[in-house]
């Protein structure tokens, strides 16, 4: 049952980092494909499964993976600069895709922040946000002491 459990995980964050094969082979790719067929005769080498969204180079496209409620994509360019930062906005990420609806559901996203306890909602209470308030109530009490330390400072400073 655990091994079924986290395969259904693995193919969940799979689809929701619309995970696809690389449809393009570059002439790097060719000199690992002699490489491979001179070291490996059954010549193991394939195109990489990646997080990225390939439609249409360049063209925006509203959201192809959640049924239109996340947010557009543009297709990939194969520009190369995924490893180090898509600028073209075809890179699923963390922050586009988990930390997205996050949000649209109403969750305050914190940088720098620790979350300490994460416990489901109790029995019969609507399940939408899926987790309950308490980390939010914590980050908005740290966020309101700091706020108060600002203005006691700001109000320091304008008194001098």
């Amino acid at each position: 049952a655990g091994t079924t459990n986290v395969l259904a995980v693995g193919e969940e964050a799979k689809r929701m980092l619309g995970v696809a094969t690389n449809p393009c082979l570059w002439p790097a790719d060719d000199v690992l494909q002699k490489v491979a067929a001179e070291l490996d005769p059954a010549n193991t080498l394939q195109p990489t499964q990646v997080g990225v969204y390939f439609g249409t180079a360049g063209r925006e496209t509203p959201d192809p993976y959640f049924n239109g409620d996340g947010p557009a994509r543009t297709g990939c360019t194969h520009c190369g600069g995924c490893m180090v930062g898509c600028r073209n906005n075809a890179k699923n990420t963390l922050v586009k895709n988990y930390l997205y609806f996050a949000e649209k559901l109403g969750v305050q996203v914190r940088a720098e922040s620790e979350v300490r306890d994460i416990r489901p909602l109790p029995d019969g209470q609507d399940d939408s946000a899926r987790f309950t308030e308490e980390v939010q109530k914590l980050t908005d009490s740290y966020v309101k002491r700091i706020d108060d330390a600002l203005a006691d400072k700001d109000r320091e400073i304008k008194q001098v």
